[in-house]
């Protein structure tokens, strides 16, 4: 059993709220499962969690009260109901009974229905070549009688970022099939600099309380609010803890050719990371990394001593006032569940049999 303290260890900044643990959610996986989730869905309606799996194609879901094992159910990859091989670049989203697939790097989307039937299937690739890639997270969003698409500026690394970058979001429409590009502009700190593809992609999340979209990028401090109207804000949610990314020399070659200068380089500098929305507490979580310390990177296992970086989680209010920063040295941020009752952060751990979670209350102080 681990070892866990009564709170996760506050930083420097006063935080208005506290995380309270009230105990732990294991869930055993078995010889077919990864412990790297890579997709996965919480369905408050049945309070369940359901998680990809690239190996066997399918959907795994658990019981988010007891960690056991619901189902699984199997998807064919070829034929007139294939939905392809799942990978580490597919994402599924469930609209009612029906699920859909959304595969960023064969840019592909499919929908099946509850027979599991494939009732729609499109390949982006074949008739927009330049459709979107997608970003770390929250990749396609179901929004009016469509989608909400992220894209990435990609193809602007490792040279200098122009000032007009700003369609780096997308709307497709499946009943004619339209795909229509979206103001998104990327932040000032970009233009005019070189940068790796790694911090070229941001993180969003959709607020649906006000009808927003909420975008953060690894380098920027500020978070960045879309209303309705297209109207852009920036709010700063950062930390102290985070090192400020320094843009790449004017010869990218040897960043390119030797990776271990390029690896070197990346963990060296600072990262904000997912972002999350819940909706249960109108709150915003943020990871920030502050980045491995000068000279001292492994990297074949860049995060196994803790000593060498911090990992911060921040949290702010529905007006996005920040309100919380807390140490999440031992927690790993692709994964965090947010259920009525509580909050669920995945812990680091050496046994790959195993997703443990901490589960937290939020409390305010008094």
């Amino acid at each position: 059993m681990l070892e866990n303290s009564s709170r996760i260890g506050a930083s420097d900044f006063v935080s208005t709220i506290q995380l309270i643990e009230q105990g732990q959610l294991i869930i055993e996986l078995d010889s077919m499962t990864s412990s790297r989730v890579t997709s996965y869905v919480y369905l408050p309606s049945e309070e369940a969690l359901v998680i990809m799996n690239v190996f066997n194609n399918s959907l795994y879901k658990y019981d988010m009260s007891t960690g056991k094992l619901v189902s699984i159910e199997i998807f064919p990859k070829e034929g007139p109901d294939g939905v392809g091989q799942f990978a580490n670049t597919t994402e599924f989203v469930y609209q009612g009974d029906s699920i859909l697939f959304h595969d960023r790097s064969r840019k592909t989307l499919i929908m099946v229905d509850a027979s599991r039937n494939v009732i729609y299937k499109t390949a982006f690739s074949k008739k927009y070549a330049s459709t979107p890639y997608g970003m770390w997270d929250n990749w396609i969003n179901p929004y009016e009688r469509g989608y909400s698409m992220s894209g990435a500026p990609t193809r602007n690394s490792l040279k200098t970022v122009p000032n007009d970058l700003d369609s780096l979001e997308f709307y497709f429409d499946p009943k004619d099939s339209s795909l229509t590009r979206l103001y998104m502009p990327i932040p000032e700190v970009y233009k005019g600099e070189k940068w790796l593809p790694e911090v070229m992609r941001y993180f969003r999340q959709f607020n649906p309380k006000r009808n927003e979209y909420i975008y953060g990028w690894p380098i920027s401090d500020s978070i960045y609010i879309k209303d309705s109207f297209n109207h852009i804000r920036g709010v700063y949610m950062g930390t102290n803890n985070y090192v400020r990314n320094v843009p790449l020399p004017d010869n990218v070659e040897p960043y390119v050719f030797n990776q271990k200068l390029k690896l070197d380089y990346y963990y060296e500098q600072g990262e904000y990371s997912y972002l999350y929305y819940d909706r249960f507490r109108d709150m915003l979580f943020r990871y920030a990394f502050s980045g491995i310390k000068e000279d001292r990177v492994d990297i074949n296992t860049p995060f196994k001593n803790k000593d060498l970086f911090d990992r911060t989680l921040i949290i702010s209010d529905g007006n996005y006032n920040k309100i919380g920063e807390f140490n999440a040295d031992m927690y790993l941020p692709y994964v965090s569940i947010f259920t009525e009752e509580s909050i669920f952060l995945l812990r680091e751990v050496e046994d790959e049999d195993f997703l443990v979670f901490d589960k937290f209350k939020v409390l305010l102080n008094e």
